[in-house]
């Protein structure tokens, strides 16, 4: 069974930063390879467990250039 959900590690720090709402994107080297609207979230050492999930209206995928110039969403 095909699942359409993704888990996505992040750091404990970074964590607390998408709680506050003070940090607004993710940034990563690979896209994944199906898309969905559904993203587990794990905070990695010390928490070790899942904290949240959120739900995603669009993945962006561009060069690193490109992307710097995405304006910030209130």
């Amino acid at each position: 069974m095909i699942s359409d959900r993704i888990l996505l590690s992040i750091k404990p720090e970074y964590v607390e930063q998408i709680e506050r709402h003070t940090k607004l994107f993710e940034f990563r080297k690979r896209n994944f390879k199906n898309f969905s609207s559904e993203i587990w979230i794990y905070a990695s050492a010390p928490v070790k467990r899942i904290v949240g999930i959120i739900q995603v209206r669009d993945i962006i995928e561009d060069t690193p250039i490109a992307l710097i110039s995405i304006p910030k969403m209130s």
